[in-house]
């Protein structure tokens, strides 16, 4: 049986290992971070000359105060 990553992601079916030392992996993470991206997606668009779509804010989506809210109960 395939694992899920490889029904969600057609094509994508190559492993790449990579050795870090710990403050390296520390810093590549951070890297990432500050860019709102996961390592991998981070690695990809460095190796690949990739564009990065913006940065999403993280957190619950905010309503308009002038959006109406559904009634409950």
């Amino acid at each position: 049986m395939a694992s899920g990553a490889t029904h969600r992601a057609p094509g994508r079916t190559a492993v790449v290992t990579l050795r870090l030392s710990p403050e390296d992996r520390a810093l590549l993470n951070q890297m990432a971070s500050d860019r709102g991206l996961s390592m991998q997606s981070y690695l990809e668009s460095v190796a690949f000359n990739r564009e990065v779509p913006p940065r999403r804010p993280s957190g619950p989506v905010r309503r308009s105060q002038d959006e109406e809210l559904p009634m409950t109960g």
